[in-house]
């Protein structure tokens, strides 16, 4: 068997059963996507700050946790809550990236006011990074519209 083939095989069956489902209960699932797919990204972005921390010794005083905790950790979790919510929708895949990556953004937004209001530059930061994230994925779902199509 090539390298790959197993994994792409499982993607596959994942990909089926979502397609089987009907549409109703997909539209249904989309905001437990969105969620899964933040957090889950939250998490795999804190497992590489702990392999970082233990192999290249970064204390929680350097520049390097901060790009990871304020920049890499909203961009990435931000970007693939929204994928995660386009390839569960049914239907209509751009207007869904649009509505998910808007709300995503008016969710860091209110944390960009918050860190102007406050002079806190790291959840500023943070804020846009998050918002740059959504952005940059509503971008991607619309120039591979076939990508995630049915």
């Amino acid at each position: 068997m090539l390298h790959g083939t197993k994994e792409r095989a499982m993607s596959t069956a994942l990909e089926n059963f979502i397609q089987n489902q009907p549409d109703w209960l997909r539209w249904m699932l989309v905001p437990f996507a969105v969620a899964a797919g933040f957090f889950v990204m939250f998490l795999l972005v804190d497992i590489l700050w702990w392999i970082s921390r233990i192999h290249l010794l970064i204390t929680e005083d350097s520049w390097r946790y901060q790009a990871i905790q304020v920049v890499l950790k909203p961009i990435s979790a931000t970007g693939f809550a929204v994928i995660s919510g386009v390839c569960v929708a049914p239907l209509y895949k751009f207007i869904t990236s649009i509505i998910i990556g808007a709300a995503f953004i008016i969710f860091w937004g209110t944390g960009v006011v918050n860190a102007i209001s406050e002079l806190n530059y790291g959840m500023l930061i943070s804020g846009l990074s998050g918002s740059v994230g959504a952005s940059v994925a509503v971008f991607n779902v619309m120039l591979n519209k076939n990508a995630f199509m049915n």
